[in-house]
């Protein structure tokens, strides 16, 4: 019986499958479980989906069954492949897509921050400050391209009024 109890109690070492993908990198999960991350074809859908549905309320499940995952499956493989949650990717884009407009438009910022999907101007100011570090006020008055997280994405012109649309297309 001593020996039994000495066996259950000797750590379990994981040693990875040698045919996970190099896009797929693994991190260690809870209980040392190694995580996969998506696959190439599963990032580049799920990033233009989160860029052409920007406006509009993305839930973790949706973007799971984008890519034929669960939502907790989808959201361990997002943050192993992107480096942050789904959540927080979402934010950074609709981020982005402000500090488009803000450059693009003169729209007052409620206007931006319910085109980009966010709740209000102070929802925008909040969001904006903590990601980019100052006001959308402050930076709208002097932007700072080099502060983006990303480039634009072209088919946010569909975001801006019609008559910017026709002069942009």
């Amino acid at each position: 019986m001593e020996n039994i109890v000495a066996f259950e109690k000797r750590p379990i070492h994981f040693v990875p499958s040698c045919h996970t993908s190099s896009a797929q990198t693994s991190d260690s999960g809870p209980r040392g479980k190694a995580v996969s991350g998506l696959t190439e074809w599963q990032k580049s859908k799920i990033a233009r989906y989160i860029d052409d549905n920007i406006d509009t309320c993305i839930r973790v499940g949706e973007l799971g069954q984008q890519v034929g995952l669960s939502a907790s499956r989808f959201s361990k493989g997002f943050k192993v492949s992107f480096g942050k949650s789904p959540y927080e990717y979402v934010l950074s884009r609709r981020i982005d897509a402000a500090m488009y407009l803000m450059t693009s438009t003169g729209d007052p910022l409620s206007h931006i921050a319910q085109i980009c999907g966010l709740s209000d101007q102070a929802h925008l100011s909040k969001i904006f400050k903590r990601v980019v570090g100052m006001t959308p006020l402050k930076w709208r008055r002097e932007p700072d391209p080099l502060l983006s997280t990303a480039a634009p994405c072209p088919r946010w012109t569909r975001l801006l009024p019609p008559i910017k649309r026709a002069l942009v297309g």
